[in-house]
C-alpha cells in the first residue's frame, strides 16, 4: 500500500494546491514529508494569489507568512 511519504514532494504540492489554506496547515501536521511539502514557497504564493488576487505585493521568499499576515485582517 502506498503512503503519503512515498509520493514525490512535487506531487504533494500539487495536491495541496487543491486544498483550502487551513487544510494545507492540517496536512502539514500529518508527517514530516507533508510538512516539508506544505512549506513550499510556490504553494503559498499560489494560495496567496488565489485568495488576495486584488492585492499586489512585491515578490517575497516567505509567502506563507505573508498569507497568514493578510488573513489576520480579514
Amino acid at each position: 500500500m502506498a503512503l503519503l511519504e512515498d509520493l514525490p514532494r512535487e506531487l504533494l504540492v500539487l495536491i495541496a494546491l487543491h486544498l483550502a489554506p487551513k487544510e494545507v496547515l492540517r496536512l502539514s501536521e500529518t508527517c514530516q514529508t507533508c510538512f516539508k511539502a506544505c512549506q513550499d514557497s510556490l504553494l503559498w504564493k499560489e494560495l496567496f494569489r488565489k485568495r488576495f488576487c486584488s492585492l499586489h505585493t512585491e515578490d517575497t521568499e516567505d509567502w506563507k507568512t505573508l498569507f497568514i499576515h493578510h488573513s489576520m485582517f480579514l
